[in-house]
């Protein structure tokens, strides 16, 4: 058993038996504790700051401070997320993101590392087209092809409505794939890319970079189709 995780167990016992809040009873089983400082900001976060704060209104510098506020070190992932969610009304893939890279660099995970142990790439891409157009660069094999070579990726079915798609990574290092569709303006959309059960940190460097780079690809072919350049990419036309 970790250090922090008996510290959380005697904390948590305190407060069943006291009715403490978890900051009053930590306070009792680590007295004279000075006040916990400011969380180091991430060095290299998975998420650009500029892009937090295009779709949640804050940057990390503004999270992290929010977050200690609220003592989130204290709790639990589920708990972290749940409470970006319900009370600062953030979208729930970014709350996601966000308590990951807070636990991250409050010690309680690896980079890339899940709570499970296993770890997870992600990267995204935000691109001048509609979200149908972007959707079919994943969808249609031709067009995934020209990004995405090798038929790496086997997706399920999803309804022409939906907003996400699952799938599975058929390149050697395997694992899951989770992508997140999200329409920005008719014209301006943005893809959301996880990769799961990632077996460990070299792997998650090794896909990170991997799909960081291949989206990059995808974004200068469908910049170009909406630039006009239409018949160098002749198999988005039947997509409006």
């Amino acid at each position: 058993m970790t250090r922090q995780k008996s510290l959380k167990e005697h904390v948590r016992a305190r407060m069943e038996k006291t009715g403490e809040s978890y900051t009053a009873a930590r306070r009792q089983v680590v007295p004279g504790e000075s006040k916990r400082p400011a969380t180091a900001l991430p060095e290299k976060p998975t998420i650009s700051s500029a892009s937090l704060a295009q779709a949640t209104g804050q940057d990390w510098a503004a999270w992290f401070a929010v977050l200690d506020a609220w003592e989130a070190h204290t709790h639990k992932h589920a708990e972290i997320a749940r409470w970006l969610v319900q009370d600062r009304g953030v979208d729930g893939w970014w709350a996601q993101g966000i308590t990951v890279e807070y636990e991250r660099c409050t010690g309680q995970r690896a980079l890339g590392q899940r709570m499970t142990g296993e770890f997870e790439s992600n990267a995204s891409k935000s691109v001048p087209v509609s979200r149908e157009r972007l959707i079919a660069a994943f969808t249609d094999p031709a067009a995934r092809e020209r990004w995405l070579p090798g038929d790496l990726l086997q997706l399920n079915d999803q309804k022409a409505e939906s907003s996400s798609i699952s799938g599975r990574y058929l390149g050697g290092d395997g694992g899951r794939i989770a992508l997140y569709f999200t329409a920005k303006d008719e014209s301006r959309s943005q893809v959301a890319l996880r990769h799961l059960g990632v077996a460990d940190a070299e792997a998650h460097a090794r896909l990170t970079e991997f799909w960081h780079e291949r989206l990059g690809v995808l974004r200068e072919l469908l910049a170009g189709a909406a630039g006009g350049s239409i018949k160098k990419l002749a198999f988005f036309k039947r997509v409006s």
